[in-house]
């Protein structure tokens, strides 16, 4: 499961995925981070069994958490399979089958938005 986590700017300088690691002994992948003085977004991917765990410590330290069960949704009426979004995409979630129609792969998605930019008919979203 992928979690964000929205870091308030007067937490930035604890560490926090650290604590919540050695809190709950459970381990956790940093697919995305932003953080600066203000504050930040971190994308984090924790086994299903152990979200609601994680999230509870996240949020005892002050951090907002939002489950992301669709990170991407592709509105296939509207997507024209130009390949745009495989073309910009870091991890691989867009591909082409073998008729060249465009498919996804939302497990790879680290809500990086590239591909929302980057769509010329406007055919994807980032769902919260």
């Amino acid at each position: 499961m992928k979690l964000m986590l929205e870091i308030p700017k007067n937490v930035t300088k604890t560490p926090v995925i650290a604590e919540v690691i050695i809190r709950t002994g459970v381990t956790l992948n940093i697919e995305r981070a932003r953080v600066d003085s203000d504050g930040g977004q971190v994308v984090v991917s924790v086994a299903d069994e152990y979200v609601d765990e994680v999230r509870t410590e996240f949020k005892r330290l002050g951090i907002k958490v939002r489950m992301i069960t669709h990170p991407v949704v592709m509105d296939d009426g509207t997507c024209i399979d130009c390949g745009a979004c495989i073309s910009v995409c870091p991890t691989d979630v867009f591909y082409f089958d073998e008729e060249k129609k465009v498919h996804l792969n939302e497990d790879n998605c680290i809500i990086c938005g590239l591909c929302i930019d980057m769509c010329p008919v406007d055919a994807l979203r980032i769902v919260d």
